[in-house]
């Protein structure tokens, strides 16, 4: 293999502050949102018995832990009560029409988190299935603060699997 083959054709690294949020279902966490992580992807082993000693062979179950978005909190707690009206309506609903309210909004969404390049294309999408909420974080107010500091809050979701797709070639 020569030098050439070796070398990657961009050498541009991955941006932290680079991404975009796209989740439909609760738009102002969507703008609101300062950050999260691409989740890991675990398939345990399976022990397989022997004689001697056990062998570990390739899983045959994936699992898929919760991601967290940390998100400002507006003065209108906007995007936290979005989150919130979604687990209270589906989760411990007052009244039927509550469940009714979160039966057509959909238990369920799908969210996209764009990749994005140095020059702001997007690069990669992924795309997580199934998605709801399933921790909505505190709102911590204090009195020793300044007043500039922002508030945030996390919120944890939960969703059935995500995949990965290149939208841009590099």
């Amino acid at each position: 293999m020569s030098v050439t083959q070796r070398s990657p054709q961009n050498t541009n690294f991955l941006s932290q502050n680079r991404f975009k949020i796209v989740f439909p279902r609760v738009p102002h966490v969507e703008y609101f949102a300062r950050g999260m992580s691409i989740p890991e992807i675990t398939v345990p082993p399976v022990e397989q018995v022997t004689p001697f000693a056990p062998i570990r062979v390739v899983g045959i179950n994936s699992h898929f832990p919760p991601f967290t978005i940390n998100v400002i909190c507006d003065e209108d707690l906007v995007a936290w009560q979005e989150i919130h009206d979604w687990m209270v309506n589906t989760a411990f609903p007052r009244s039927f029409d509550e469940f009714q309210t979160a039966k057509r909004a959909g238990l369920y969404a799908d969210m996209l988190v764009l990749a994005m390049s140095n020059a702001n294309v997007p690069t990669f999408e992924f795309r997580f299935h199934d998605v709801f909420p399933s921790a909505l974080g505190a709102i911590d107010f204090m009195t020793e603060d300044d007043g500039t500091q922002q508030v945030f809050f996390p919120a944890t979701f939960s969703y059935t699997d995500y995949g990965i797709r290149r939208i841009k070639n590099l």
